[in-house]
């Protein structure tokens, strides 16, 4: 009975997730804020098998670096050894060790009907109605109360409401972070009560005690698009513009790092002077993201590549289109 009363919950994640993975968009012009009653919908809700996959094979290409000199002493790359991962959702390492022994707060016995927890950073796009539905169906197909606070893009206010989810007591908590750094202090406060929780929308550290996450990988998505980018533009200089949702948000910052890892991988390529690896042009791009994110532009003359003008508020809508992005003449000027 125990079993049955698992798999139906996690049914109930792997229904929302199932319909993350096939949607494409994300929004951040957000409703109202949070709310201890109203269902809603987890943004990639979540799932028994660990998803957060990485699609990261090593290239056979001709090195000029060697992937050894990029590898601490323990033989893992650095890009899978970096504290701060807000722009490197998705790239999890393949050797990753098992997590069996981490408490996750799992239930030992069956109980009632159950009150699953959902924190959403932001709503406001047709992509979280959707998903809203689909959680709400499985919710009343078993028999389950789905409470959903919003944050209203406020770190600080999720964390206050996974804090008002501890308090009430819920059974479990679905977490979609506007900050997955900022939400680890959330899941372990969360799992110390004895509730556990399941990451959606982006992939937490390997240490934090979440069940599993589900997602769309964020990275490889940028990644894909920046190869094509660089195999279309190749012999010419990219000078690009970037606008994301919301800077700061783990899943915009990542997938514009990916972006650029895919367009500076393709490039090295055609140099003749190929990365050792493809974890080494993650490393390249990471970088490259950082120094664009602190000082609002960037320009590459080793991989004939810049952006000019960076904005960090696209402020998408319900609709899928910008509202008005805050991006000034001066910068479009530049652009052009």
């Amino acid at each position: 009975m125990k079993k049955e009363k698992v798999k139906r919950l996690l049914a109930v994640l792997v229904s929302a997730g199932m319909v993350a993975g096939m949607m494409a968009g994300c929004g951040t012009e957000a409703t109202s804020t949070s709310g201890s009653g109203a269902a809603a919908t987890p943004e990639a809700s979540s799932s028994g098998a660990s998803s957060a996959a990485s699609s990261t094979s090593s290239s056979s290409a001709a090195a000029a670096s060697s992937t050894d000199e990029s590898s601490g002493s323990s033989g893992v790359h650095e890009i899978y050894t970096v504290s701060e991962r807000n722009n490197l959702s998705g790239v999890v390492n393949p050797d990753m060790k098992s997590r069996a022994d981490i408490d996750k707060a799992l239930p030992e016995e069956q109980k009632g009907g159950l009150v699953i927890g959902l924190s959403m950073g932001q709503m406001g796009s047709s992509f979280f109605t959707q998903m809203h539905e689909a959680a709400k169906a499985k919710c009343e197909e078993y028999g389950y109360e789905l409470v959903m606070f919003n944050a209203d893009g406020n770190i600080s206010q999720q964390s206050a409401d996974v804090e008002a989810m501890i308090t009430n007591g819920v059974d479990a908590i679905i977490l979609n972070p506007m900050d997955v750094i900022a939400a680890e202090a959330d899941v372990k406060r969360a799992v110390e009560a004895g509730i556990p929780v399941i990451g959606c929308g982006v992939d937490f550290a390997t240490d934090v005690p979440v069940i599993t996450s589900v997602l769309a990988n964020n990275f490889f998505g940028g990644w894909e698009s920046g190869v094509y980018v660089g195999d279309f533009f190749e012999g010419q200089h990219i000078k690009a513009g970037m606008i994301l949702g919301v800077m700061g948000h783990t899943i915009d910052e990542s997938r514009m790092t990916g972006m650029m890892a895919g367009i500076v991988y393709e490039r090295a390529a055609q140099q003749g002077n190929a990365f050792a690896s493809e974890e080494d042009a993650y490393m390249e791009a990471y970088n490259m993201f950082n120094e664009l994110r602190d000082n609002g532009k960037l320009s590459s003359e080793k991989w004939d590549f810049e952006v000019v003008a960076v904005n960090g508020d696209g402020a998408w809508t319900n609709e899928g289109a910008w509202r008005q992005p805050r991006i000034s003449s001066q910068a479009i000027r530049t652009l052009i």
